[in-house]
């Protein structure tokens, strides 16, 4: 799982203009995600992503 930080003065919603559809929505400036590949889109953006270990 990955946990991404949303930078400041971004909204809390983020558009992927590619795929034509929502990537996704910080709740409290935060967004998290099983995805590999939006976390990676996410980070490219400049926000910060930290992996977090699967509790098992």
């Amino acid at each position: 799982m990955f946990k991404v930080t949303k930078k400041p003065k971004t909204p809390n919603m983020i558009w992927d203009s590619e795929k034509n559809c929502l990537l996704c929505k910080f709740v409290k400036g935060i967004f998290e995600t099983d995805d590999a590949g939006v976390a990676d889109k996410l980070e490219s953006m400049g926000h910060t992503v930290t992996e977090i270990p699967n509790e098992s």
